[in-house]
């Protein structure tokens, strides 16, 4: 539908497109309590946040920092060959990810699902993993994730390949009902 847009002959990355920044918990924060979402809540097979912790917000890990919602991608830097990526869905409220999570907050720009496509590939987590520093705990930082060279197809592109994805979400979530019920 758009070539290959892994290509490393792109002149954009996918930091142009796209933010990093997110809020973080601070003594003001609103909240008594948080959802704490860090590497070990991602299932990696689905892709999915399958479990949080919760804690009173003075509590809190000191990595449960960033502030994240409905939309955002988080991209685990720690260990990235195991491509623990997720995408917060509108389901979950109060979430606070670690740090060890780069999160790609949406715009009016790019599609979500698009990148979140691009993101959970495993071409991504080997250029990911390419990069990684340290032999018993191997990182890449929240910089490497923006510099990832990428072709970005047009908006209403995305737009259209989003459509795609969700349809064949919803047919196999269906299709895993049928087998259960």
């Amino acid at each position: 539908m758009f070539g290959n847009v892994f290509t490393q002959k792109a002149v954009h990355t996918l930091g142009d497109y796209i933010s990093d920044k997110t809020d973080k918990v601070k003594k003001d924060y609103l909240h008594e309590n948080i959802k704490y979402v860090d590497i070990s809540s991602i299932d990696n097979t689905q892709n999915e946040i399958t479990s949080y912790t919760t804690y009173k917000t003075q509590d809190r890990p000191s990595r449960a920092q960033q502030i994240v919602e409905d939309g955002d991608i988080v991209i685990s830097t720690v260990r990235p060959n195991l491509n623990n990526v997720a995408m917060i869905k509108d389901d979950f409220e109060n979430i606070v990810a670690s740090t060890g999570f780069c999160v790609l907050k949406k715009n009016m720009q790019v599609n979500e699902y698009f990148i979140f496509t691009l993101v959970k590939d495993s071409r991504f987590a080997d250029y990911l993993s390419k990069l990684t520093t340290g032999a018993s705990y191997p990182a890449v930082s929240n910089k490497s994730v923006l510099n990832f060279k990428i072709d970005m197809p047009p908006i209403e592109l995305q737009n259209k390949f989003a459509e795609i994805v969700k349809h064949i979400d919803k047919l196999k979530y269906n299709d895993e009902f049928m087998e259960v019920a």
